[in-house]
């Protein structure tokens, strides 16, 4: 079932859903519905074989219907395509009645920070649950360089950041561009369950800056729960740590479904 319309930033579809209703939901009314309803959205380099992955286990563990989008870099990293993406995506949220958790891989961070900023206080209070998995939660030129080194299978060294001091410039990455999004990193709903999967073997999204948005969350009263891995590449947990990956989701689910915080 392919998303209509498309989004822009959406590379070729990667949606699922064991439904007949259209994708995310067309639901009118005011009442909630008690359906959970799962939103996948692929970060870096992330296509349709690795979402329906997730796919399958959220279906494992009962959660359906889902829903699935592979997002391209440039979506992730300029800031004015990023919010008209989020925005695009929030008139279809906006027309569902469904509790929402929504899993986020790796740059598709920065979608989930545009749209609970531009989000109506009724869909906030709707998404009940929020999965940063592997998620680079920092902009600089040295987070892109990561990437770039990842992406050819090279070691990160620190001239492969040089180039992204320019790029940040032309795509709008400023240091105002950087106050309002701390701003929106910090203004994640109490009421939502917020779930971290990392890894301190990860060579793109660096733990340090990870455990420290933690404490910040908690700082602010939010309920976190954390997998913290050792041994786990980027966004590849499910495969390197299947058992334990599978584990928490299945708890996180069950918490989120009580309306208690995960362990």
């Amino acid at each position: 079932m392919k998303l209509s319309p498309q989004f822009p930033g959406q590379s070729k579809l990667a949606a699922t859903s064991s439904t007949a209703t259209p994708v995310l939901g067309d639901a009118t009314g005011d009442t909630e519905s008690d359906e959970l309803r799962v939103l996948l959205l692929g970060g870096f380099g992330m296509r349709r074989r690795h979402l329906n992955a997730y796919c399958g286990v959220y279906r494992a563990l009962g959660v359906s219907p889902m829903d699935a989008i592979a997002l391209d870099v440039l979506t992730m990293t300029i800031p004015r395509q990023c919010d008209r993406f989020a925005r695009r995506l929030l008139d279809r949220l906006e027309r569902s009645n469904e509790r929402l958790v929504i899993h986020l891989f790796s740059g598709a961070v920065w979608i989930y920070f545009a749209l609970n900023a531009y989000a109506s206080p009724a869909l906030r209070a709707r998404i009940v649950g929020v999965v940063f998995e592997s998620t680079p939660l920092d902009s600089k030129p040295e987070q892109f360089g990561r990437f770039l080194s990842w992406k050819l299978g090279r070691n990160y060294r620190r001239y492969w950041s040089y180039p992204f001091y320019v790029y940040r410039t032309l795509v709008g990455i400023s240091r105002k561009w950087e106050s309002r999004n701390a701003n929106r990193m910090l203004s994640v709903p109490s009421s939502t369950q917020v779930l971290f999967i990392y890894s301190h073997s990860d060579s793109i999204a660096d733990a340090k800056y990870i455990e420290r948005y933690i404490e910040q969350l908690r700082g602010k009263q939010v309920r976190v729960s954390a997998l913290r891995l050792h041994e786990a590449r980027h966004c590849l947990a499910i495969k390197d740590r299947k058992a334990d990956y599978v584990a928490y989701l299945a708890g996180a689910l069950g918490a989120i479904g009580k309306g208690t915080a995960p362990t």
